[in-house]
């Protein structure tokens, strides 16, 4: 199996790229609502490696190891496939295939070849963070916590306690960008609703 490209990206570009993502998507609430990438990308396709496997009557081992979120398959100028790892609870799938995005978004995937979803890459992790659990909403919303971003962005626990590490640190030293704006606005509604639960 392949590796994805290992570009280092700034982090402005990365959160950039992420909020980008979500105003193209229109969402408008937490947690983010990955199908629609789905059916609004249609050079995108979702599947698992379990009916890979199963379709091509190939063992599942030989596609991925255990432990592995899944694979990624991109066709220049085509499609996009991810074939994500079904063996996991919502919320690590949920950060399986927002690991995925980020690396199609990033163009950190070579052409024609299968690579497993990148779990470590740092640019790839970064954009994840910022499109599951976005710091604008998040500072918005007063969601600080370790909990409180488990519980609202359903990110896996121990992502949820790292994301409550980075936003206490980023939030000091974060420029604005121009889609912030945006996503504010998108979020409107759901953060005045966060905010009247929470308070």
């Amino acid at each position: 199996m392949l590796q994805v490209i290992t570009t280092d990206l700034s982090d402005d570009l990365i959160r950039l790229s992420a909020y980008d993502l979500l105003v193209r998507l229109d969402i408008h609430s937490l947690p983010v609502d990955l199908l629609r990438l789905f059916d609004t990308e249609p050079s995108i396709h979702y599947n698992s490696v379990q009916n890979l496997a199963l379709y091509n009557h190939i063992p599942l081992d030989n596609l991925v190891t255990p432990g592995s979120a899944g694979i990624l398959y991109r066709i220049r100028n085509g499609d996009d496939y991810i074939y994500i790892n079904e063996d996991y609870q919502f919320p690590q799938k949920l950060w399986n295939i927002a690991l995925a995005i980020g690396a199609l978004e990033l163009d950190v995937v070579p052409y024609h070849s299968y690579v497993d979803i990148p779990q470590d890459h740092p640019s790839v992790t970064t954009f994840a963070y910022y499109f599951l659990a976005p710091d604008v909403v998040l500072d918005a919303c007063h969601l600080h916590s370790q909990r409180k971003i488990f519980e609202y962005c359903r990110l896996p626990f121990a992502e949820s306690h790292r994301k409550a590490r980075k936003i206490r640190f980023c939030l000091l030293r974060k420029k604005s960008i121009g889609a912030e704006k945006t996503i504010l606005s998108n979020f409107k509604e759901y953060i005045e609703k966060i905010k009247i639960i929470t308070s």
